[in-house]
């Protein structure tokens, strides 16, 4: 049975964050949180220039800030910040261990794990020049 307005406004009030322990390829673990959905919007913007463009600057450092928002110790609070993420904090992490901790918070926040309809179109077998219906690229090329 679907929730009435009262559960969910129950649910929202409690705040339930979903975590998962990351093994670090380098060794040790981190512990990476979900995203509530006031966060998300903090995420974006954080990447924005005030009038709400995409700075490009800041969107070098786009994953870092989720990474930032999302590893968390052991009591919830978040290692480092957005605005220590957009200074660099990230960056003598090893590759592997920032790319497990990514996955870890694209998966945790349901990001990123089927593309849009139309790229799915896209990139099927079945679309022309995508591998078997139709044929390659260059196949059609030389028709």
């Amino acid at each position: 049975m679907a929730l009435n307005r009262a559960q969910f406004e129950a649910k929202s009030a409690k705040s339930i964050r979903r975590f998962d322990v990351v093994a670090l390829p380098t060794g040790g673990e981190a512990r990476v949180q979900s995203l509530t959905r006031s966060e998300q919007r903090k995420w974006r913007k954080s990447c924005q220039k005030k009038n709400g463009e995409a700075d490009p600057a800041k969107q070098a450092y786009f994953d870092d800030v989720l990474l930032s928002m999302t590893v968390v110790d052991d009591d919830g609070a978040a290692v480092f910040t957005t605005n220590e993420a957009l200074a660099g904090c990230w960056d003598a992490f090893d590759m592997a261990d920032t790319n497990a901790m990514l996955r870890a918070a694209t998966k945790i926040n349901n990001m990123g794990d089927e593309p849009e309809p139309e790229q799915a179109v896209k990139n099927s077998d079945e679309t022309p020049g995508n591998g078997t219906a139709g044929g390659s690229a260059d196949d059609m090329e030389s028709k």
